[in-house]
């Protein structure tokens, strides 16, 4: 047990320190490349630009440490390859705001990996195609939510 908490305790100061370093190095190339949320008055509320590629060093210091510490079976990589899709569908609608249709199938992609990875209601109360679908959409619905916010 103890063993345990101290890798989850090394993974976590690992990944936080790949964070703090690769933040700062991101956002001033963001900067550098006009890569930048510009306030409209309207939605974008924030008083001065905020560099777009926050998220990616977040999501490098994910990947780095898992990586590192983790060994990757076959369910993993789906997951990872949804995170990393959801990823380039959040950067590519930042930087060239896309329809929402075009956004939703990257999202519907996205649910279909997560799924295939494992991640789904394990419930008896159902049939195994109902949870799927009552997965499938519980996904959908979180991404959506997050994405609003």
């Amino acid at each position: 047990m103890e063993l345990l908490f101290i890798r989850h305790l090394l993974v976590f100061i690992t990944s936080f320190f790949f964070s703090f370093y690769l933040v700062p190095i991101l956002a001033d190339t963001a900067r550098r490349r006009g890569l930048l949320d510009l306030p409209d008055g309207k939605i974008k509320k924030q008083k001065i630009a905020v560099p777009y590629l926050g998220g990616v060093a977040v999501y490098l210091s994910f990947i780095i440490t898992l990586s590192l510490f983790y060994p990757f079976g076959n369910n993993d990589l789906w997951l990872i390859l949804g995170v990393t899709w959801l990823l380039f569908i959040g950067l590519i609608d930042d930087l060239n705001p896309l329809r929402p249709y075009k956004k939703f199938l990257g999202q519907l992609l996205v649910t279909i990996c997560f799924l295939r990875g494992g991640l789904a209601l394990k419930s008896n109360f159902f049939s195994q195609v109902l949870n799927f679908i009552g997965s499938g959409f519980w996904i959908l619905a979180v991404i959506n939510a997050y994405n609003l916010v």
